[in-house]
């Protein structure tokens, strides 16, 4: 039996798929999905989707994005 990488959505066995984080990518991610006709289930640490969007800053704590943006942090600040 050969086995891929890419997703057969002409198996009428629906695969099992489980996204974790809810930020824009995982939601994309579960929109894409769901166009294909696959339920996935996402699952987030927050109550509400969104990930960093959402998340605030303690008082007087200064976040370094390039830690969680790399590089590309730095070119939307630019902006």
């Amino acid at each position: 039996m050969a086995t891929s990488s890419r997703l057969d959505v002409q198996n009428p066995a629906s695969p099992r798929v489980v996204i974790i984080g809810a930020g824009p990518a995982g939601t994309r991610c579960a929109e894409t999905l769901l166009a294909a006709g696959i339920k996935p289930i996402l699952i987030d640490e927050n109550r509400r989707d969104g990930g960093q969007i959402y998340r605030r800053q303690p008082e007087g704590f200064k976040r370094d994005y390039s830690a969680l943006y790399g590089t590309e942090a730095a070119k939307a600040r630019d902006l």
